[in-house]
């Protein structure tokens, strides 16, 4: 009998503490979506709080036209998305360069006979909202098969900066897959 009555004030007690965690939830839920001004206590703090906003997709367009440009193997297409000069940041790699210096760097993978295939998973284009930075992102997988028939893949995730319809920088982070357990 003590069992029984045990029993059910625990299931009374777990049904009462869960209708109440739905009833706070819910609150919070309202709470935070009707007061924008909701200071949030971040763990970290930066300089300057980010104010970005959504980007002109047509600048994602033209990054997206540059990789396929890239991956087709059309290297002096890919590199009329750039500017005439051009930050790239890459594994282990920093270098200001020049367009025709970038369309070297990539003729050059050309010629190396590697053939990419890009499988796109998402981009973003963002501006900030005091007009002075534009940014498009693209995650994507890259496989590679070289000419001898290896065949890699990276995750890749890339930062485009835009400076009047042009890449000036391109921030590329890549992420190797572990190999597969035999």
């Amino acid at each position: 009998m003590k069992k029984i009555i045990a029993i059910a004030c625990l299931a009374a007690f777990a049904a009462c503490s869960q209708n109440e965690t739905k009833k706070d939830a819910t609150t919070t839920t309202v709470a935070a979506t009707d007061s924008p001004a909701t200071k949030l206590d971040y763990p970290y703090t930066i300089d300057k709080m980010p104010d970005w906003e959504i980007g002109d997709p047509k600048n994602a367009q033209l990054a997206l036209k540059a990789l396929r440009a890239y991956e087709l193997g059309n290297m002096d297409e890919s590199a009329s998305y750039f500017g005439d000069t051009i930050r790239f940041y890459g594994d282990r790699y920093e270098e200001k360069l020049t367009n025709d210096s970038l369309k070297a760097m990539f003729n050059a993978q050309k010629i190396a006979g590697d053939v990419n295939k890009i499988k796109m998973e998402d981009w973003e284009s963002v501006r900030s909202k005091d007009g002075k930075d534009e940014w498009v992102s693209l995650w994507y997988q890259q496989i590679t098969t070289t000419k001898a028939g290896k065949v890699d893949s990276v995750s890749v995730m890339n930062d485009l900066k835009f400076v009047n319809g042009k890449i000036v920088l391109l921030d590329e982070k890549l992420r190797h897959y572990a190999a597969k357990k035999k």
